[in-house]
């Protein structure tokens, strides 16, 4: 539901009805950021976004401030112009769509997570000398082709509210690489006051888990009850498997407990060949993630949240997770109805190493350009307005701001530790203007190889010629 649409128009661009942005002159909404030696794109399509993009408090849809300064900066060399931007993490905000916008994405094609500059650096900063990667630091900088080393603000799941003394539980965490992320940012926000606590669940066996996640998951064990006896990390984190996340509240293990966060990444039904649930499992769908919610709300505390991630684009979009999951509780006889859906963030990968979500019984990983968080959160009543700026005791930062030059200054004020913490407002404008300045960066690649195409066409013909 955050697909960008696309059609095509002769000279100017328009901005949908339900912008949430004020009006701006056409001049304004196309791409008209230049960069240094390249020549300024004016777009040349009529871009859309849907009305589910705003709330009755304005967008609930979010990105993590690091997600956009990567996005807008990438690895943030201005000697290397036409990397400037970051691709997946453009994508990310944007969902652009090749279907709906098919020139942008012909000229602008969605990349690698990998080759978002802060996962690279994370790669490289854990062997960064010589002996371990084989490339001495004089090599890196000489070869642009190399990674770089790590970008100015890297960002991490503080962004949701993730901070020390925190109890959480997690469900279906398939090899339990998610737990491990916070596991280590959790140990690493350790100020020795505040004990945090992680039970961590898996619908499946543990022998299920060996032979499907063979490279992965024993490591991923060992790390986790490393972090739980290190008296200094001041983590707790306990293991079960065999947990229905549609059964809570039949595990004693489970009870009497609170949890301040409990999170599913990507519920979703499972077949034998790793095949995730579809359209012909739409309805089985929507009752696991209406049972969860039922489940999990009673198990929170009282400024708890619930969080889910989910891919957005078709067929995931007509799963309408907050509709279906709100209903669920408004439906409950049980429930004291105070559990509200606060909004959606933007899923950034980068912020929670070394995770990389996977499917369902299979050790393969799977496109998340398009995922969101959905937050809900107990002491909302249902029907009033909400709005994750308005999360009681949430831990999280909303921060209104006007396009990244104004990010670069921010974190320079706040400090990063403060910009750890702070989400930004997905707008029309802002996706509008990344995607011009995207495009910029294609005009400037494309002039760049024609430039090289004929500099090598020159050299042969004086070669031929000197023969």
């Amino acid at each position: 539901d955050d697909i960008m649409g696309t059609k095509r128009r002769k000279r100017r661009t328009t901005l949908p009805n339900n912008n949430p942005t004020k009006d701006r002159t056409a001049k304004d909404n196309e791409g008209t950021d230049s960069i240094d030696g390249g020549e300024t794109v004016k777009d040349t399509t009529t871009t859309t976004t849907p009305s589910s993009t705003t709330t009755p408090n304005g967008s609930d849809l979010f990105m993590p401030l690091a997600t956009y300064h990567c996005a807008w900066r990438g690895n943030g060399t201005p000697e290397a112009m036409v990397k400037l931007s970051c691709i997946p993490c453009a994508y990310k905000i944007g969902c652009f769509d090749v279907a709906l916008d098919k020139e942008f994405t012909r000229r602008v094609p969605n990349a690698r997570p990998e080759s978002c500059p802060r996962i690279m650096s994370l790669d490289t900063s854990k062997s960064n000398d010589s002996t371990k990667t084989g490339i001495d630091r004089t090599t890196r900088d000489k070869d642009d082709s190399l990674p770089r080393e790590p970008a100015l603000f890297q960002g991490d799941g503080r962004c949701l509210g993730y901070r020390a003394g925190l109890s959480v539980l997690t469900v279906g965490d398939g090899d339990f690489s998610f737990t491990l992320a916070l596991a280590r940012l959790l140990a690493a926000q350790n100020d020795g006051d505040k004990k945090s606590r992680i039970i961590a669940t898996s619908y499946e066996s543990k022998e299920s888990l060996e032979r499907v996640y063979p490279t992965t998951f024993e490591s991923t064990l060992r790390e986790l009850n490393q972090i739980t006896s290190n008296d200094e990390s001041n983590v707790e984190v306990q293991i079960h498997f065999q947990v229905d996340a549609t059964q809570l509240s039949t595990y004693n293990i489970l009870q009497p407990q609170s949890f301040d966060r409990i999170v599913w990444n990507f519920p979703c039904s499972a077949v034998s060949d790793g095949r995730d649930g579809q359209n012909s499992e739409m309805e089985e769908n929507k009752t696991l993630v209406a049972n969860f919610v039922k489940e999990a709300a009673p198990l929170l505390t009282k400024s708890g949240q619930i969080h889910m991630n989910h891919k957005t684009k078709p067929p995931f979009d007509q799963w309408k997770i907050e509709e279906v999951a709100m209903r669920r509780i408004a439906q409950d006889v049980d429930s004291d109805g105070t559990l509200g859906y606060l909004g959606r963030v933007v899923w950034d990968r980068a912020l929670f190493p070394p995770h990389v979500p996977r499917k369902a019984r299979h050790c393969k990983s799977f496109s998340t350009h398009d995922a969101r968080t959905y937050v809900f959160a107990e002491g909302h009543k249902s029907g009033s307005p909400r709005s994750l700026a308005d999360a009681n005791d949430s831990g999280i930062h909303i921060q209104e701001i006007d396009f990244v030059d104004d990010a670069e200054d921010l974190i320079k004020t706040m400090g990063v530790d403060l910009a750890n913490t702070t989400l930004v407002p997905v707008t029309t404008e802002r996706i509008l203007k990344l995607r011009g300045r995207l495009l910029n960066h294609a005009e400037l690649r494309e002039h760049v190889s024609r430039a090289q195409t004929g500099s090598n066409s020159n050299g042969k013909r004086k070669r031929k010629r000197a023969r």
